[in-house]
C-alpha cells in the first residue's frame, strides 16, 4: 500500500543538457510583423467567411415564411423583418457598433445604436405569437411555434458569432511586440 503511494520526482533539464523543446523561438521585429499580420488576414477571411454564410441561412429562412404568408400575415412579416434586420446588423453595423460601451467613442447612428436591441425584441415578440396564438388552419398549427422559434434562435446565434468575431483582437498583439534583432 505504500507503494501505491510514491510519486516520481519532476526532472528538470540541467543548464548544460540540450532541450529543443523547451526553448522558446525568437523572432526579430520583421517576423513578427509578418506573423502579425498573417493573422489579421487570417482572421479578416474568417471573419467574411462566418459574415457570408450567416447571411446567407439568414436570408434563406425567409423562405419558409412566404408559405405562411397567406395563413397568418403577422407571424410571417414580423419573422421575415427580424430575419432581414438579423441581415442587415451583419453586413452594415461595423462589429464595434453594437456593444454599449463603443457608444462613447464613436458617434453611432439610431439604427447602428438600436437596431440589436429592437430585433431582440422582434424576436421574443415573433416566438410569443408563434407559441400562444392559435391557427385558423390545423395544419400550420405545430409547425408555427417552430417557426416563431427561428428569428430568434438566429438573431441569438448572430450575436454570439459577432462577440466572438470582436473579442479576437490580433492588433492587440502589436503591444506585445519585442526588440530583437535578428542576423
Amino acid at each position: 500500500m505504500a507503494a501505491a503511494r510514491l510519486r516520481r520526482t519532476s526532472r528538470h533539464p540541467l543548464d548544460g543538457e540540450d532541450d529543443d523543446d523547451d526553448e522558446a523561438e525568437h523572432l526579430d521585429e520583421e517576423e513578427q510583423e509578418k506573423l502579425i499580420d498573417t493573422l489579421q488576414a487570417t482572421n479578416d477571411a474568417q471573419n467574411a467567411l462566418y459574415t457570408k454564410a450567416l447571411v446567407a441561412i439568414s436570408v434563406l429562412l425567409v423562405i419558409p415564411y412566404l408559405f405562411v404568408l397567406p395563413h397568418d400575415p403577422l407571424l410571417a412579416t414580423l419573422s421575415t423583418t427580424s430575419l432581414l434586420s438579423t441581415a442587415y446588423i451583419l453586413l452594415r453595423i461595423p462589429l464595434t457598433g453594437i456593444s454599449a460601451f463603443s457608444a462613447l467613442n464613436t458617434v453611432l447612428s439610431p439604427i447602428e445604436r438600436y437596431l440589436a436591441s429592437l430585433n431582440g425584441a422582434l424576436s421574443a415578440l415573433v416566438f410569443l405569437i408563434g407559441t400562444v396564438r392559435k391557427n385558423r388552419l390545423q395544419e400550420w398549427a405545430d409547425a408555427r411555434s417552430w417557426l416563431g422559434l427561428v428569428p430568434g434562435v438566429l438573431f441569438a446565434l448572430v450575436m454570439l458569432a459577432r462577440r466572438e468575431m470582436r473579442a479576437v483582437d490580433v492588433r492587440g498583439l502589436e503591444a506585445l511586440r519585442y526588440e530583437y534583432k535578428g542576423a
